[in-house]
């Protein structure tokens, strides 16, 4: 959907938690910052939305 609205492919790649961690701390985020990012990441993609 997102690709075909920008007119071009969208590669899903998997990360591990640190590999995610190593390109977020190269990319200029603070190391803390990256320690944690990847748990509240699994945290909210398991947390049920109820659309009524």
């Amino acid at each position: 959907m997102v690709g075909k609205a920008i007119g071009r492919a969208i590669q899903h790649i998997s990360l591990s938690d640190e590999e995610l961690k190593a390109g977020m701390v190269q990319a200029g985020m603070p190391e803390d910052y990256a320690d944690m990012l990847p748990n509240w990441i699994k945290r909210y993609l398991k947390t049920e939305v109820k659309i009524e």
